[in-house]
């Protein structure tokens, strides 16, 4: 069985540590942030101008993820 053991230098790297340790409640809020502005996408009753700002959104979101390869997390 393979394992994976994370060494933190404290206090140091205290800050590194506890965005370590916060990692799943990001992945968790930002999952449900994507999923929320899908819905909206699809679903929303919006003017032309608010469903393009949306899209945008959507747009600037997706590439912030792919720009710090972690889209692969989220689809």
């Amino acid at each position: 069985m393979s394992e994976l053991i994370l060494k933190f230098n404290l206090p140091e790297e205290s800050e590194e540590a506890k965005i370590t340790f916060g990692a799943n409640g990001m992945h968790s809020a930002i999952w449900n942030f994507k999923e929320e502005l899908r819905k909206k996408i699809k679903h929303g009753n919006y003017s032309d101008k608010e469903e393009a700002l949306l899209e945008e959104i959507n747009k600037l979101f997706i590439e912030g993820l792919d720009d710090n390869n972690v889209l692969k997390l989220f689809v």
